[in-house]
């Protein structure tokens, strides 16, 4: 790359960081396209626009996006963060979790990836696994806050990497306050579990208006015997968690 095109690059870099970290992730996109074009083998121009695409809750094309970055750098824990995330928005916990995993092997005391593969591991019906990974995302978490109680870093969640960053392999520290959908919110265990609950709601939604469109296509005699069905499993799950 000569020095003009890679001069242009920068620009639409730097362009798309600043009209991300103004919440303008449409247009962050755009610029970010525009440096790839530039540019189809920069990790950090993939992992910005799949970080954009996150934002606008566009799960598939920001997994792809990250899928690009890490097959450019493996070493990138923000990517394996966020390509987990996005899996499991998708309900595809299978490849969540085997994304948490990598993302581990780089980094196995982070704490925010210990939780991303226990939900996914108790979403797959591994509970007894599950429960080992949010007790060590506990166990890493109480680390965390008690080393940055008095200074603050940098988070890697869901974040975009400026042109001072670029020489940094590994992008993924933590700070007061992150950005979300939902906007800035603190960086406490408190307020990602908010989050959490959001993403729960917005995909409890879906699914009822996917139970609602399937209840449109059943015939009568398939409602009746529909609704038996689902009142005999309520009371089976009543009984089970009263035991």
């Amino acid at each position: 790359m000569n020095k003009k095109t890679e001069e242009l690059k920068n620009m639409w870099f730097e362009k798309g960081c600043n009209y991300w970290t103004s919440g303008n992730y449409d247009l962050a996109d755009e610029c970010f396209d525009e440096a790839l074009a530039l540019d189809k083998n920069d990790p950090l121009s993939w992992y910005n626009k799949g970080t954009s695409l996150l934002h606008n809750e566009q799960y598939n094309d920001a997994i792809f996006c990250f899928k690009n970055s890490l097959e450019l750098d493996s070493n990138q824990l923000a990517s394996w963060g966020n390509i987990t995330m996005s899996y499991g928005m998708i309900g595809d916990d299978k490849s969540a979790l085997e994304c948490a995993d990598r993302g581990l092997d780089i980094n196995n005391t982070d704490p925010d990836l210990w939780k991303f593969r226990g939900i996914a591991l108790r979403n797959l019906g591994k509970e007894s696994e599950a429960k080992f990974s949010f007790s060590q995302e506990e166990k890493f978490r109480k680390m965390e806050n008690q080393e940055t109680a008095s200074k603050e870093e940098k988070p890697w969640w869901r974040q975009i990497v400026s042109k001072e960053e670029k020489s940094t392999p590994v992008y993924g520290k933590k700070k007061k306050s992150i950005r979300s959908i939902l906007g800035e919110i603190p960086n406490t265990e408190e307020a990602k579990s908010e989050l959490f609950l959001e993403f729960a709601r917005t995909e409890d939604a879906r699914i009822k208006e996917a139970e609602a469109a399937l209840h449109g296509r059943l015939s009568e005699d398939d409602r009746e015997k529909a609704y038996k069905w689902s009142a005999y499993y309520r009371g089976l799950i009543e009984r089970d968690s009263e035991n």
